[in-house]
C-alpha cells in the first residue's frame, strides 16, 4: 500500500519496519490531502511498541525449560519432539492427543495451531482452532491466536474484528495491546483516520 511522502528519518524508518512486514511505497503528498491529526499513525505505532518493549525488559525472565506433564504422556512426547526440532513427530503426537481427548488436548490444539502457523500453514491453523473453539470454556486464547493468524494472511478486516471483540472484558494492559493491534489492521488497509483515532484512544487510556 502507498502512503504520503515522509521526510522525517525516524518516521520513515517506522513505516518501513511496520508490524506486518508489508512493503511500503512512498508517494508524493497530494496538494489537497489533509493531515491525519496531531500524531502520525506509523510514528505512534513505533513509540507504543518501544514502550511495550521497555515494559517487557523490566519483567523478570525465567529461562528454565518448560516442565512436561507426566499425566499426559502423549502431549509430553509432542512437546519434547518440538523442543528437539522434530516437527513432524510433534505434529503427529499433538494430533494423537487431540483425537484421544487426552488430559492436555486443549493445550495440544493451541500448540498444534502454532506449529502449523510456524510451518507456513496458517489457514490449517485457523481451521483447527475454529473447529474446536466451542469446546473451550475460555475462548480468549483461541481467538487471540485466530486473529494473529488472520493477520499473517493479510486478512486485516477479519483480524480487526476479533481484536475488537477481545477488548471487551480484557484487563487494562491487554486492552491497550488489542487496541494497537486493531489500529495496525486499519493502518495496513490505508485507513489512517481510523488507525489514528484508535491510537489516540490507546494513549488516552494509558495515561488514566
Amino acid at each position: 500500500f502507498r502512503i504520503p511522502d515522509v521526510k522525517e528519518p525516524l518516521l520513515r524508518s517506522s513505516l518501513e519496519d511496520n508490524q506486518a512486514g508489508q512493503r511500503v511505497e512512498f508517494a508524493p503528498q497530494p496538494p489537497t490531502s489533509r493531515r491525519y491529526g496531531r500524531y502520525d499513525v506509523a510514528l505512534l505505532l513505533r513509540q507504543l511498541d518501544q514502550r511495550e518493549s521497555a515494559k517487557d525488559d523490566r519483567a523478570p525472565r525465567d529461562a528454565r525449560p518448560a516442565v512436561l506433564p507426566k499425566s499426559a504422556p502423549t502431549y509430553a512426547r509432542a512437546k519434547r519432539a518440538e523442543q528437539f526440532g522434530d516437527l513432524p513427530k510433534a505434529e503427529q503426537y499433538f494430533r494423537k492427543e487431540i483425537e484421544q481427548q487426552g488430559p492436555s488436548w486443549q493445550s495440544a490444539v493451541k500448540d498444534l495451531s502454532m506449529l502449523l502457523n510456524r510451518l507456513g500453514r496458517a489457514s490449517e491453523a485457523i481451521a483447527l482452532l475454529e473447529f474446536y473453539r466451542d469446546k473451550f470454556d475460555n475462548t480468549r486464547p483461541v481467538d487471540n491466536l485466530r486473529a494473529n493468524f488472520y493477520l499473517k494472511l493479510s486478512k486485516f478486516d477479519t483480524a480487526a474484528g476479533i481484536f475488537r471483540q477481545l477488548q471487551s472484558g480484557a484487563d487494562s494492559r491487554s486492552s491497550l495491546t488489542l487496541i494497537r493491534q486493531e489500529a495496525f489492521c486499519a493502518f495496513a488497509q490505508s485507513d489512517f483516520g481510523t488507525a489514528l483515532a484508535l491510537l489516540d484512544k490507546q494513549i488516552g487510556r494509558a495515561h488514566v
